[in-house]
């Protein structure tokens, strides 16, 4: 070839190379962002800057000599070009140097390098954190995609709902919302307190539909008046710590901003999570009123709170470092799955400032959320023990409202045990009834009468029991067709103020009064003996009913005498609960007592015991007196 040919082929391979390295210095951002904290203003600038590289390539090749001097016009032209494109995308990038973003894990460094301890120092999560895009945030809202809504019987599912910007279907971070079918909220009213679910997964794996395997407890919380929510977050091998903490607060962020949209009163929110859910929910009670962890470019209202006002622990980890080191730990689980989280290369290991960080014990103080700690003794995946670790610790900083359960059996996301379960049902209710208390039944005005409370009979067929109930938490988890109960309707009323579980002094005066009406001998049928002689004229306004149930028959007794409930704990009887009622007055609550089957149960009605007793039952006489199923108030 000649001088001119040549001088051709140097300026194309030129041209080519200045290509290819543009290419490179372009997709490596657009390839190591994709997972970051960035604004989707600036990723989409790195997308165009990807295809107009492809393009300009296409183009050098497609060149002929016939073209000479417009090609290499066109080099020249091209190679400052798309340097100015990848100068702009910088530009674009750059404006988060505020706050500046780690492209490997997706944080938002907040200048927290050493903040391990040090959440309080951290500004109000209700105003503004002072980053550079949050005038920009609250200026420019995007409308998110609302996901897909499906109505299935009683349930309305509001599903892949996007809850951080980029607000598209290809997102994955959505949450699904579950809502009663039946429920509508007034113009006005702040809506239900909503439970959020975060799955578990050792941080690895999992999805928001683990709560398709929960559905009885979803059940259960809806018609107790909750909204349910079940989102996803990043898992550990697409974004290392703490991206998932990240998503967790923004997931809270969107369903606070958008809580009227589903019903959701935004000063009540739960989050309950499992295993490494667990890990995340506590790790958001113990951070409320600090921005540590909130992604501030999740697209979101920069002044919105991710604080959340009660959490349920079932079996988390509460000290990372401590998980594998401990007696019943799955050690190469825990292994595999602490470096993956911090993103620890083979042969490498996490440091001690890495573990401290992620780990909740860290930040306990006491303005932590009220929390429900469960875990089971004989799980062998995640010692018990780091749930005793974070209910030691809560206690020693002074927090409130900690409850705890540690079922001897209760293997690692044993769903018999943590979710089809009456005993773990109406504990997760009683603790959120306790913390987001609502207007239920037994309610008071403030003139002069009390709404009374109804009781309800349930039969179990396989035990031949029936068993009576004044709390509503119970009722509803025993009402679910898995429980084996058969709801049979109200039997009569009482006073409200019933307490969640026993009393070690059930008595007071009254129950001292009341020998007359149940004696305190027990039979050797495990029946017991009393006369006609009714409650006492003496008695006091009011007497306490303790359920004493024997847990070898399972049956169950209704005394409100002190010494009977006595002789009933010495020979193993469990007090599982109480309800307050009127002394004298009312209608009269007859207990009988089947010699055949060793069954005990109330009645109120006279035909029905005269028809017990011809089949063999016998009357032991006036238990208590209560108020007929239509008298729903009474006077102060």
């Amino acid at each position: 070839m000649g001088g001119s040919a040549s001088s051709r082929m140097t300026r194309v391979v030129c041209a080519v190379l200045a290509v290819m390295a543009m290419f490179a210095t372009a997709v490596m951002p657009v390839r190591a962002l994709a997972d970051s904290v960035v604004p989707e203003s600036a990723a989409a600038s790195l997308r165009e800057t990807d295809r107009n590289i492809g393009a300009a390539s296409n183009d050098q090749e497609s060149s002929t000599e016939a073209e000479e001097d417009k090609s290499a016009a066109t080099d020249a032209e091209d190679v400052p070009s798309t340097n100015e494109l990848n100068s702009e995308s910088d530009k674009k990038a750059g404006a988060n140097d505020g706050n500046s973003v780690d492209s490997t894990t997706g944080a938002t460094n907040t200048g927290t390098e050493a903040s391990a301890g040090t959440s309080d120092d951290n500004s109000d999560s209700t105003t503004s954190d002072g980053n550079a895009d949050s005038d920009k945030s609250d200026a420019a809202p995007v409308t998110p995609s609302t996901g897909t809504t499906v109505v299935n019987g009683n349930i309305v599912t509001h599903a892949d709902v996007p809850y951080m910007a980029p607000w598209s279907a290809e997102q994955t971070q959505k949450l699904d919302v579950y809502n009663a079918a039946d429920t509508s909220t007034a113009a006005g009213s702040k809506g239900q307190p909503v439970v959020v679910f975060i799955h578990g997964g050792a941080w690895i794996h999992g999805d928001k539909s683990f709560l398709s395997e929960r559905m009885p407890l979803v059940n259960t919380l809806l018609q107790s008046g909750y909204v349910v929510a079940s989102i996803n977050y990043r898992l550990a091998a697409e974004s290392p710590w703490p991206a998932q903490i990240n998503d967790c607060d923004s997931a809270v962020r969107f369903l606070r901003e958008h809580a009227a949209e589903y019903g959701i009163d935004s000063d009540r929110i739960a989050v309950f999570g499992e295993s490494a859910g667990a890990h995340l929910a506590m790790m958001m009670g113990v951070t409320n009123g600090s921005r540590q962890f909130v992604n501030s470019q999740d697209g979101n209202k920069a002044a919105v709170s991710s604080d959340v006002q009660a959490v349920i622990s079932g079996f988390g980890i509460s000290e990372v470092d401590d998980w594998g080191k401990l007696s019943g730990d799955d050690v190469s689980t825990a292994v595999y799955a602490k470096n993956l989280l911090f993103g620890v290369t083979e042969g490498k290991r996490y440091t001690e400032a890495q573990a401290k960080e992620a780990s909740p014990l860290t930040y306990v103080s006491a303005k932590a959320a009220p929390m429900l700690l469960v875990h089971g003794q004989n799980d062998r995946t995640v010692s018990y023990r780091q749930t005793v670790m974070m209910e030691q610790a809560l206690e020693q900083a002074g927090a409130k409202n900690v409850s705890t359960w540690y079922p001897e059996y209760g293997p690692h996301g044993f769903t018999d045990v943590f979710c089809t379960n009456v005993t773990a049902q109406q504990r997760y209710l009683d603790f959120l009834s306790k913390v987001f208390p609502q207007s239920q039944q037994g309610s008071t005005d403030n003139t002069h009468t009390i709404e009374t409370v109804p009781v309800y009979r349930f039969y179990q067929s396989s035990h031949r029991t029936h068993l009576f109930s004044a709390q509503a938490n119970e009722t509803t988890v025993l009402g679910q067709d898995w429980t084996g109960w058969l709801k049979e309707g109200i039997v009569f009323r009482v006073l409200p103020d019933a307490e969640s579980g026993p009393t070690q002094d059930s008595g007071e005066t009254s129950n001292n009064s009341n020998k007359d009406a149940v004696s305190s001998g027990i039979s050797s049928a495990n029946g017991i003996s009393a006369d006609e002689t009714g409650v006492s004229a003496a008695q006091p306004s009011t007497v306490t009913i303790s359920r004493m149930h024997n847990t070898s028959t399972d049956d169950y007794i209704y005394t409100g005498n002190t010494d009977e409930i006595n002789v009933l704990r010495r020979n193993g009887w469990v007090e599982e609960s109480v309800f307050r009622t009127i002394a004298t007055g009312g209608i009269s609550i007859h207990r009988l007592y089947d010699v055949h089957t060793n069954r005990h149960m109330l009645v109120s009605n006279d035909a029905e015991k005269r028809g017990l007793m011809a089949y063999g039952w016998r009357d032991e006489g006036i238990a208590f007196h209560a108020y007929a199923v239509d008298q729903l108030s009474v006077s102060r």
